[in-house]
């Protein structure tokens, strides 16, 4: 009997060429994303090294822009631009009453008390006693901008910052209306006494602190000054020459000094207020935040 033919079948692939080539594929696969990765972080961190301005951070990609005035960028690799301003932006943001929160703290912790300026504006404590009027007044800090102005009545080189608060105190646990009564003026190194009444008093309420405003009378007067008190020291607020002497249309006028007012308060101050009474017969003026 003939034999029958067999069938030719084919050879079987081995199951460990299907493997190699899965693992190759994976690490050409891998490969190539590590290259597309390191090419792609060089080229981000040369857009993002072109970064130079806060314009080109607003418009870049990834870049978060704080909520505040003025503005600030922040790029995605950290670097913070902050929104420039023009002249007229600036003094817009220096009295404009929401921009406080933007605003510098100065805190006295030997006094006790703490207010906030304008971040533009510098703090100098290094003063010389020869500015204070009443006997054991002590400078304490002079708050003030950059900008000088020249005072031919006092000397042909003579400058001041054209924006200023200088605080100084006195230790005193009288009424403020006491101190006014009684409040002895030094005009001379010789301690020459004026007893004369302080001009255009008037009562105020300094971020619910009570106080009183009022202006040195006679030759060597700083013109308006603002008095509070805790009840051991009397604090001082002077300000320009030129603001308030007679009247305080100026000084209402300047948001400079109302809302550095405003942000006033003791940080240590006594439980008990009836030592600031004694002056509601004044009209009442009103500086809080």
């Amino acid at each position: 009997m003939d034999s029958q033919p067999q069938p030719i079948t084919p050879p079987e692939t081995p199951k460990t060429n299907i493997l190699v080539w899965l693992v190759g594929g994976v690490i050409i696969l891998g490969v190539g994303i590590g290259i597309g990765l390191f090419f792609g972080k060089q080229l981000y961190s040369q857009n993002t090294a072109q970064i130079n301005s806060y314009d080109q951070c607003v418009t870049a990609k990834g870049s978060s822009i704080q909520e505040s005035y003025p503005g600030t960028c922040v790029t995605t690799d950290g670097r913070s631009f902050v929104q420039p301003l023009t002249d007229e932006e600036k003094n817009k943001l220096l009295t404009d009453p929401a921009a406080i929160t933007n605003w510098r703290t100065y805190t006295n912790s030997t006094f006790g008390f703490s207010l906030q300026y304008p971040p533009a504006w510098k703090i100098t404590t290094d003063l010389k006693p020869e500015g204070a009027q009443f006997i054991n007044e002590k400078p304490v800090v002079l708050i003030h901008d950059d900008q000088l102005r020249s005072d031919p009545d006092v000397g042909p080189n003579s400058t001041y910052p054209s924006h200023y608060v200088g605080i100084s105190t006195l230790a005193s646990s009288k009424t403020l209306q006491e101190f006014l009564n009684s409040v002895v003026l030094v005009f001379s190194p010789e301690v020459q006494k004026d007893t004369r009444e302080f001009m255009n008093q008037k009562a105020l309420t300094i971020n619910r602190t009570p106080a009183v405003s009022f202006v040195e009378p006679g030759m060597g007067g700083r013109g308006r000054l603002i008095a509070v008190s805790n009840g051991r020291h009397i604090v001082l607020f002077s300000f320009p020459y030129q603001l308030g002497y007679e009247k305080d249309d100026n000084f209402t006028q300047d948001k400079y000094y109302t809302q550095i007012l405003s942000t006033f308060k003791f940080v240590d101050r006594l439980s008990s207020v009836s030592k600031w009474q004694g002056y509601d017969y004044l009209e009442n003026e009103v500086y809080t935040t």
